[in-house]
């Protein structure tokens, strides 16, 4: 930026801190070496994943914080100023949701919120969805969130490519939430009960009349899912009881992603992740693909 001829100030604040984020912008108002504020870009975020079913006030609020808060904040002090720009950072998951990253999910979808609600009252916002991102981010050498992201089929785009797309996105005024993504949609239906007609219409779904091959019975059907699962855990599947939750032999929210996919593949079962991670036994998911029902949760 300043090799362009620009000027960099910086500022030390908690965004979520109502009254230093007003001593900032006073201060950035009342300087006139600094030029008017024009554009805002909100990109802050504290990630603290948790399970929808075990997370705590103490992660929500962690999670809220920063993002939704600190975009609130924004918008009630800068209300009064001239802004051509109100950029906020949301996620593909306030559209597509995800059980592991509720507080997350809720600070993004506030900020599409906020961005509907500014755009309503006639004032600049921009809330993007972005979905995976290589080159920077998150995934940049954690090679397990990022098969887990992919093996729910969201791939990835380059940092440049969003950056690229980025202009043309902040002069159109007509949409305030935009999503911008790179999508296996065939995969991601996977992970979503196809009672469920949000995403239904964008991928193919196999009509069959049972589930599971009429030759093959329950027992060997259970059978072949305890060798399946004693693959993923490295250990014999003489070992494990179907009767027990699947997480008890430590399957994790990688693994829940190797077996969703698994069942799919083999059985055109489509399993929620949220059911393994909450506590399905092998039993009840192999009765589930007898009888070629959808898997629902267990817990209440």
């Amino acid at each position: 930026m300043e090799s362009k001829g620009g000027k960099v100030y910086t500022y030390e604040v908690d965004v979520s801190n109502k009254t230093s984020l007003t001593n900032v912008l006073n201060h950035l108002r009342a300087d006139t070496s600094v030029p008017a504020l024009k554009g805002i870009f909100h990109l802050a975020a504290v990630i603290d994943d948790a399970n929808v079913l075990d997370v705590k006030d103490s992660q929500l609020e962690k999670s809220l914080a920063a993002k939704a808060w600190g975009a609130l904040h924004l918008h009630e002090l800068t209300q009064d100023d001239d802004l051509d720009i109100f950029f906020l950072l949301s996620s593909v998951t306030a559209a597509w949701g995800n059980p592991e990253q509720c507080g997350y999910v809720a600070a993004n979808s506030i900020l599409d919120a906020l961005a509907e609600h500014r755009h309503w009252r006639g004032l600049p916002a921009l809330s993007l969805q972005l979905g995976a991102v290589r080159g920077v981010g998150i995934l940049e050498g954690n090679t397990k969130a990022a098969k887990i992201v992919t093996g729910k089929g969201m791939l990835t785009l380059h940092i440049d490519e969003y950056l690229q797309m980025l202009p043309r996105l902040l002069k159109a005024r007509d949409t305030p939430v935009v999503t911008l993504a790179n999508m296996d949609w065939s995969k991601c239906i996977q992970f979503s009960y196809p009672t469920s007609m949000k995403f239904r219409h964008l991928a193919v779904v196999k009509n069959k009349e049972k589930s599971v091959d009429a030759d093959l019975n329950e027992d060997d059907l259970r059978e072949q899912v305890l060798e399946q699962l004693g693959q993923i855990l490295c250990m014999p599947s003489s070992q494990i009881d179907p009767d027990q939750p699947m997480i008890n032999y430590g399957v994790d929210s990688l693994m829940a992603v190797d077996i969703v996919n698994w069942m799919n593949k083999n059985f055109d079962l489509s399993v929620s992740q949220l059911d393994i991670l909450g506590g399905m036994t092998t039993t009840t998911l192999v009765g589930k693909a007898v009888v070629g029902e959808v898997a629902l949760p267990l817990r209440t």
